[in-house]
């Protein structure tokens, strides 16, 4: 008997793992399409809105669009771990551009902070911007 105590209770803590990790996984997933669309249709995500600042092309003026945001926080997150060079970059570069705004023709703008929005208006905003 305790042979099949035993089993089911590898098997539920495993079950109870793997539900765990897949819920953890999905959340990071909102997470970054949260930022990427936020960033691609609006120039900002969530913080940046709070902060006041946008992410926008240097060429439109508009936001950058979705598939430059994806390779925007690609190229952040190598920059990241080249000593933080590509991030650093900001500090010494005329347009205040790091790697990543170079490799998708984007420059971070300050905003107007006269509306903010809560989280749920955001996202509604997200998906109404074309």
């Amino acid at each position: 008997m305790w042979v099949v105590n035993l089993v089911f209770s590898v098997l539920a803590d495993a079950l109870a793992t793997a539900l765990a990790a897949l819920a953890m996984l999905a959340m990071w997933a909102l997470l970054a399409i949260a930022q990427i669309m936020g960033t691609g249709r609006l120039g900002q995500s969530y913080g940046k809105h709070l902060v006041g600042i946008a992410v926008v092309s240097t060429h439109t003026g508009r936001p950058v669009g979705s598939p430059a945001a994806f390779g925007r926080g690609i190229v952040q997150s190598i920059g990241m771990y080249v000593f933080g060079l590509g991030v650093l970059w900001i500090l010494w570069d005329p347009q205040r551009q790091g790697w990543h705004d170079k490799a998708v023709s984007s420059i971070v703008v300050r905003t107007s902070t006269a509306q903010r929005l809560d989280p749920v208006a955001y996202v509604r905003a997200i998906f109404a911007a074309r």
